[in-house]
């Protein structure tokens, strides 16, 4: 064994030995300023969108999803008419749903010197749902413009879209200009709640400032092709009147109603100022809706009433009913007056006591107890009174803006105690004579105060002149009236107060039509496809009628679609 001592072995330098050794060999970090520090950020930004927009282009150079802007190229045409309203547009709001409208019309550009174009904005009433939309109002006003003034051509454009809102009309006025329009119409507020961006909506539920701008990123390609591949992607169901409430219930000036309110100002601020930018005259009117013939479909009343007060109420509300049935009126008014002193704000109490006005013949009293039911109804599918105080505030403040009371007129002109059948099929929906009467009132109200021409009532045509003008069949009442029973029959609408009623009304004018027809048209009839029924009438007739060999009545369908469409001759042959 040895006597040395055993070497040691060096110690390994400690970490606080190591910053001194390796300052010696690593290089200073330098550090950005805070300039180049945001600048370097906004150059990734930028990079990041550049290649967003380079996505963007090669989607849309490759057919990469759809345009869905309103105005594009027509398809080549023995006309040479060079654009048309693009019938895809509606999926910005919608997403996958693809709703009825805009009308697919084509036209030139640039506008001829001879010619006058209006475009007229909304929902379903504007399209002209339940009938086709070459029926609607809207064309009816061009027909009874062409006639007080032979001297100028009139093109309307039909761009009303099933279940939009303000917020979609907004973000159409401002892309139809594309178009070269002389005057624009807007007719909107049933669907404010329910419409994409209002607040009671399963569609498009962001705050106000995100509304437009989801609209534009659905228009993307990048963002259409990311929407259908996502596992997360709802279709939506065609019955929009069940599927689009978030909620059945909105009290009168509750917080929901006043934020309705507050949407309709702005978005019809901003489509008067979009006018005005642009030169262009802008005509805002009020809509009307079913007062007599179609009972609340939610009744709600505050919460503070005790159990003892409800069951009282409810005693003297059935009480009243039951003697209005049986037309005791004066004591079934009295009976409602006495359920007022508990619960007053009631949409079925103010029905009730409206029906029972009106067979009293106090038709004034009768009209404003149906606007109050109309107005209560906590199931907001029919604009509230106060949304026509709104149009007509914005309007005032513009010198470029016209005004006109369409409700005002319907009440006016309708039964003495106020809209029913007379007008509607149901809630909104206009019967043929519905858009007559409107057709009318917009034209005199676009000649008088836009045009500052007279009105001529000896240029008015008859009723059996205009039906020859616009190609009316029987066929198209009939088609009207089974969309309607549909409507009936789906969401809070079947469970209205009186909707017995309501869809035996509708049934009679079903069964008379039908069998109104004779035997070869209505077998015909019978087999034409709802989806046909309701797109393309006119079309489905003709193959239909071609099909079985009736080639009379085909070819007088196909001579008619030329009537209804002029801009698509060629496509019936």
């Amino acid at each position: 064994m040895s006597g040395k001592k055993p070497q040691s072995t060096p110690n390994p330098p400690t970490s606080s030995d190591r910053p001194a050794a390796d300052a010696a060999v690593r290089p200073p970090v330098r550090t950005l300023s805070p300039r180049k520090l945001w600048l370097f950020r906004l150059a990734a930004i930028l990079l990041s969108l550049s290649v967003l927009v380079l996505v963007e282009a090669a989607f849309r150079l490759v057919g990469v999803g759809q345009n869905l802007r309103l105005v594009v190229r027509a398809p080549e045409n023995p006309l040479g008419l060079t654009h048309q309203m693009n019938g895809a547009v509606d999926l910005a709001f919608y997403g996958a749903a693809d709703l009825t409208g805009p009308e697919t019309r084509r036209f030139r550009l640039p506008k001829p010197r001879d010619t006058y174009r209006i475009v007229f904005l909304g929902g379903s009433t504007v399209i002209g749902f339940p009938y086709a939309s070459e029926l609607a109002f809207p064309r009816q006003t061009e027909v009874q413009l062409q006639r007080q003034n032979p001297d100028l051509k009139f093109e309307v454009f039909n761009v009303g879209i099933t279940s939009i809102n303000s917020f979609s009309v907004v973000d159409l006025l401002e892309q139809c200009l594309e178009c070269e329009p002389d005057l624009i119409v807007v007719h909107t507020g049933h669907n404010e709640f329910y419409g994409p961006g209002g607040p009671g909506s399963s569609a498009v539920s962001v705050p106000y400032p995100l509304v437009r701008p989801m609209f534009a990123l659905r228009r993307c390609r990048t963002s259409q092709l990311v929407e259908s591949v996502s596992p997360f992607r709802r279709p939506m169901s065609d019955d929009l009147l069940d599927t689009l409430p978030r909620t059945l219930e909105i009290p009168l000036n509750g917080a929901v109603f006043e934020r309705a309110k507050q949407n309709l100002r702005r978005n019809l601020e901003r489509s008067v100022a979009i006018a005005d930018q642009h030169r262009v005259p802008i005509l805002l009117s009020t809509v009307a809706s079913n007062l007599k013939d179609q009972s609340p479909l939610r009744s709600v009343g505050p919460s503070e009433i005790s159990p003892d007060q409800q069951a009282r109420w409810e005693r003297d509300v059935r009480r009243g009913e039951s003697l209005l049935r049986q037309g005791e009126l004066t004591e079934a008014l009295a009976a409602f007056h006495k359920a007022e002193e508990i619960l007053e704000h009631h949409a079925r109490l103010s029905y009730r006591k409206a029906q029972c006005l009106e067979a009293l013949g106090r038709n004034d009293e009768a009209l404003a107890a149906y606007k109050q039911a109309r107005d209560e109804d906590a199931c907001r599918f029919r604009a509230p009174s106060v949304f026509a105080d709104i149009v007509r505030e914005v309007a005032d403040r513009s010198a470029n803006a016209s005004f006109l009371d369409v409700e005002q007129q319907v009440n006016a002109e309708s039964s003495p105690a106020g809209p029913g059948h007379d007008y509607f099929f149901e809630h909104v929906h206009y019967t043929f004579a519905g858009h007559v009467s409107l057709g009318r009132m917009f034209a005199r109200g676009i000649q008088e105060q836009v045009l500052r021409r007279p009105w001529l009532p000896e240029r008015v045509p008859s009723r059996e002149e205009l039906e020859t003008l616009l190609g009316v069949v029987p066929e198209d009442h009939l088609a009207a009236y089974s969309s309607a029973i549909e409507v009936m029959q789906t969401g809070p609408l079947k469970s209205a107060l009186d909707a017995a009623r309501h869809e035996e009304h509708i049934k009679k004018l079903i069964a008379e039509g039908f069998f109104g027809l004779d035997p070869t048209r209505r077998e015909a009839f019978a087999d034409i496809p709802m989806n046909i029924m309701v797109n393309d009438l006119i079309g489905g007739l003709v193959f239909i009628h071609r099909v079985r060999g009736n080639t009379d009545l085909s070819e007088e369908f196909a001579r008619l679609a030329a009537v209804r469409r002029p801009w698509m001759v060629g496509s019936f042959p």
